[in-house]
């Protein structure tokens, strides 16, 4: 049974008498988030919702670790695992620093259950069970491994072989390694002082990626790439309130000059006014506080104009995507302008919408982040 932890002091389990639970289950506990609520009307302050705070605060909150949740250094990818089994642990109230994985559960349940892990389903080879069981850590035994553990993440990469941590961020990111026995912070690169360890590992990884289909990135989705990589050849768009374009009929923004001019009533208000792709690559126009902000990702990367509306500014509001820079501009006047290289250099996987931001989130808002005024127009026109 898989089910949600909707509260690390609360397991979810199922209806059984309390010898049964010491003697014939194990609900190994851990998360990567709780179950949410979502929504217009729905506030903050359960515990069933959720407040995005923002990455520079989801970074600090993982301290000392690096990152946070997406990337696979270790403030993206360490949690706790929980196990309880009274009449089966003999390693009670013990930490045990040994790495494990996600993949481990399955060999542990058929470890603990006495069970073959089949090779083939309804005529369909399976991929072989690659994790290791966790009963000798139940036991008060070490746990041996003897493959190393492998992880990808949108393109984020990073293998883990006994005391050896290397690690990158996005496809083309360079490779990290670090001594998780002296510096799990992550904080002293060794790729220079022990290259034939990065030239293992890396060969260990590209082996391991190509067999389980991971690259190039995105290879699973292969299909629906080709079929984006046709983008619209237009150069204006105009649409309505509430509108929603596929990516494949969106603006060809990939290193193109552009702007985009919109037609709002109700200010002042806050939300998205018009937003394409995601958290990778796209752009935002949006209010919040008073302040008119654009937002441009390019593989994560992000840019950001913001300024505040002064009072009369109008119905007219414009953000100009330049080859050096960002300009925001109401009824028709200069408001701010930042210096910065704003190309967004390959296609957006996700799709346009005026009002709100489907899907992946382009800003570093909570949920869609409806507009709370009117969207009557938007206008974008490519160079």
């Amino acid at each position: 049974m898989v089910g949600p932890l909707e509260r690390p002091d609360r397991p979810t389990l199922p209806p059984m008498d309390r010898d049964q639970l010491q003697t014939q289950m194990v609900p190994p506990q851990s998360r990567d988030g709780y179950p949410l609520r979502r929504g217009d009307g729905v506030m903050p302050g359960p515990p069933e919702t959720e407040v995005g705070y923002g990455r520079d605060w989801a970074n600090v909150s993982n301290t000392p670790f690096r990152e946070y949740k997406h990337w696979v250094h270790e403030g993206g990818i360490s949690t706790p695992l929980i196990a309880h089994w009274p009449k089966g642990i003999k390693g009670r109230n013990r930490w045990f620093r040994t790495p494990s994985h996600l993949i481990d559960l399955m060999a542990t349940c058929v470890d603990l259950g006495k069970a073959a892990y089949p090779g083939e389903k309804d005529g369909n080879k399976i991929i072989p069970m690659e994790g290791i069981s966790l009963r000798p850590a139940f036991d008060g035994r070490d746990l041996v491994r003897d493959k190393p553990i492998y992880f990808e993440h949108e393109g984020n990469r990073a293998v883990r072989d006994g005391k050896w941590k290397l690690v990158a961020k996005g496809v083309g990111g360079k490779w990290e390694l670090y001594d998780m026995e002296k510096d799990r912070t992550e904080m002293h690169d060794l790729t220079g002082e022990h290259p034939e360890v990065v030239s293992k590992m890396a060969t260990q990884y590209e082996q391991w990626a190509n067999e389980r289909g991971v690259v190039p990135f995105g290879s699973w989705n292969r299909n629906k790439k080709k079929r984006k990589a046709g983008t619209s050849k237009k150069t204006a768009f105009e649409l309505k309130a509430d509108a929603s374009l596929p990516a494949e009929d969106s603006p060809a923004i990939a290193n193109r000059v552009f702007e985009v001019t919109a037609r709002v009533s109700g200010l002042p208000a806050e939300g998205v006014i018009a937003a394409q792709g995601g958290s990778s690559l796209g752009w935002s126009l949006y209010t919040e506080g008073n302040r008119l902000n654009f937002v441009t990702r390019n593989h994560g990367r992000i840019q950001r104009a913001s300024a505040t509306l002064p009072k009369g500014a109008g119905h007219t509001l414009q953000a100009r995507v330049l080859k050096d820079g960002i300009v925001l501009l109401a009824a028709g006047k200069t408001l701010a302008g930042i210096d910065c290289a704003p190309f967004i250099t390959d296609h957006p996987i996700d799709g346009l919408q005026v009002g709100r931001d489907e899907g992946g989130l382009v800003g570093d808002y909570r949920s869609e982040n409806r507009f709370t005024g009117l969207v009557e127009m938007v206008r974008i026109r490519l160079r």
